[in-house]
C-alpha cells in the first residue's frame, strides 16, 4: 500500500491552510498606511506649548505634555507642522508605557485605530478617539470632547474673564511646596491668559505689571532645572566613573580576556563612550582623564591580542592548506613533499624529484596555483626537485 504525501493527509492540509492564513494577514498588515495629517486644536501660544510639551516629553511627563498639546487649535500651522507628530508620540510612549501595559492594552487593536486616520485634515479626527479608547478604556469620543470644550471656553472669555483666570492661578503658585512641574505649568497657564488679552485692552498696563511679577518665578524655575540637571549631570557621571573603574579592575585580573581579545575591546569602547559624556567642566573631568589613559593602555594590549591570535590563525590556516596541497598531488599520483619555512610560514616549497622546466612552467602558469598562494598569504615558493634544480618565486 502506497502512503499518502504529507500534503493529502488531514493534518497536511490544515497546515497548508494555516500558513495560507498567516501569509494573508501579514500582506494585510504591510499594506496598512498611516496618515498622519489630521487636525487638532492652536491658541496664541502654540509655539510656547510646542517646545514645553518637548521639555516635558523629553523628561518622561507624558501627561504634562499632552496637557500643554491639548492647548493648541485646528487652525495652526504650528499644529499641522509639529503638533501632531508630538503628540502621536506622546500618546505611543503612553500606550507602551508599564501603566498601559498593566491594564493589558491589545496593541492590534491600537494598530487598527490608527488605519482610521482620515486623509484630510480637516476631517474629526477620529483615529484620536480610537487611541484614548486603546491607552484609557473608555468611551473613545469622551477626551476628544473634552479638549474642544476647554478650547471653545478658551476662546469665548472676555478680558475679565482672562485676568481673573490669571489672577486666580498666580495665587495658586508656591514654588517652595508645589512640584516643580506643577509651578511650571501654573506659569504657562498664567501667561497664556495674560497674552490672550489684546494690547489695546485698557487692562494692558496690569497684565504687563503681572507679566513682569512672573518674571522671577520663571527665572528661579530656570534655576531650579539647571540644578536638577546638573546634580543629573553630576550622578551619571560618578556612576559612569565607577563603571570604567570595574571594568578596568576585571580587565587586569581576569586572564580569560586575554583568550577573547574582541570582547575584551567591546568592553573598552563602551567604557571610553561613557567617559566621552563628562566634560571638562565636571568635577569629576580628572578622574575621567586618568581612566581614559588606563583604557587607551588596555586597548593596545588587547589590540595586540587580536593580532597574535589573527596571526595565529593565518598560520594554522596555511598549515592546513600546505597538508591539503600535499595530499591532493598524491591523488593524482605525484608525489610531491610541502614544506612551510619561516617564523610566519609565508614561505612554501614544493620537492619533487621529477619537477621540470616544462612542469614547473605549467604549474605557474596555467593552474592557477600561484594566485591560490599568494591568496592564502604566502610571500614566497620554492620548486626543488631534490637533486640539482631549484626555483624561486616571489608572490
Amino acid at each position: 500500500m502506497i502512503e499518502k504525501p504529507w500534503y493529502k493527509k488531514w493534518w497536511g492540509v490544515l497546515l497548508i491552510i494555516f500558513v495560507i492564513l498567516v501569509l494573508i494577514n501579514i500582506t494585510k498588515q504591510q499594506k496598512t498606511q498611516v496618515d498622519t495629517a489630521s487636525k487638532a486644536p492652536v491658541t496664541s501660544d502654540g509655539r510656547d506649548a510646542i517646545e514645553k510639551a518637548k521639555e516635558a516629553l523629553s523628561a518622561g511627563k507624558l501627561d504634562d505634555a499632552e496637557n500643554y498639546l491639548i492647548t493648541i487649535d485646528v487652525n495652526s500651522e504650528v499644529w499641522k507642522n509639529e503638533g501632531l507628530a508630538l503628540f502621536s508620540q506622546v500618546l505611543e510612549k503612553k500606550r507602551t508605557s508599564p501603566d498601559s501595559i498593566k491594564k493589558e492594552i491589545d496593541a492590534v487593536d491600537y494598530a487598527k485605530k490608527l488605519e482610521e486616520i482620515p486623509a484630510k485634515i480637516d476631517k474629526t479626527p477620529s483615529w484620536y478617539k480610537g487611541i484614548i479608547q486603546s491607552i484609557y478604556n473608555r468611551p473613545p469620543q469622551t477626551e476628544f470632547e473634552k479638549r474642544t470644550e476647554r478650547l471653545e471656553k478658551f476662546k469665548k472669555m472676555s478680558v475679565k474673564e482672562h485676568l481673573a483666570e490669571a489672577k486666580n492661578i498666580y495665587g495658586t503658585i508656591n514654588i517652595n511646596q508645589d512640584q516643580f512641574n506643577l509651578s511650571e505649568q501654573k506659569v504657562f497657564n498664567v501667561k497664556r491668559h495674560l497674552k490672550a488679552i489684546s494690547e489695546s485692552s485698557s487692562n494692558n498696563s496690569e497684565v504687563q505689571s503681572m507679566l513682569l511679577e512672573l518674571n522671577p518665578i520663571d527665572a528661579e524655575l530656570k534655576n531650579r532645572k539647571e540644578v536638577a540637571a546638573l546634580e543629573q549631570q553630576t550622578k551619571e557621571a560618578s556612576e559612569n566613573i565607577i563603571y570604567v573603574r570595574s571594568t578596568l579592575e576585571q580587565l587586569k585580573k581576569d586572564k580569560n580576556y586575554k583568550q577573547n581579545p574582541d570582547h575584551a575591546l567591546s568592553l573598552i569602547a563602551e567604557s571610553k563612550k561613557k567617559l566621552e559624556n563628562i566634560k571638562e567642566n565636571y568635577s569629576e573631568y580628572a578622574e575621567a582623564s586618568k581612566l581614559n589613559k588606563e583604557l587607551l593602555q588596555e586597548e593596545n594590549k588587547f589590540n595586540k591580542e587580536t593580532r597574535k591570535a589573527y596571526d595565529k590563525g593565518l598560520i594554522q590556516s596555511r598549515l592546513d592548506f600546505a597538508d591539503e596541497l600535499e595530499t591532493g598531488y598524491l591523488r593524482k599520483g605525484m608525489d610531491v613533499k610541502v614544506r612551510l619555512l619561516g617564523k610566519d610560514k609565508t614561505t612554501i616549497k614544493l620537492e619533487y624529484v621529477l619537477f621540470s622546466r616544462p612542469l614547473i612552467y605549467q604549474l605557474t602558469n596555467e593552474t592557477g596555483l600561484m594566485s591560490t598562494l599568494k591568496s592564502k598569504g604566502f610571500k614566497k615558493v620554492i620548486f626543488d626537485d631534490i637533486y640539482n634544480h631549484t626555483w624561486k618565486y616571489d608572490l
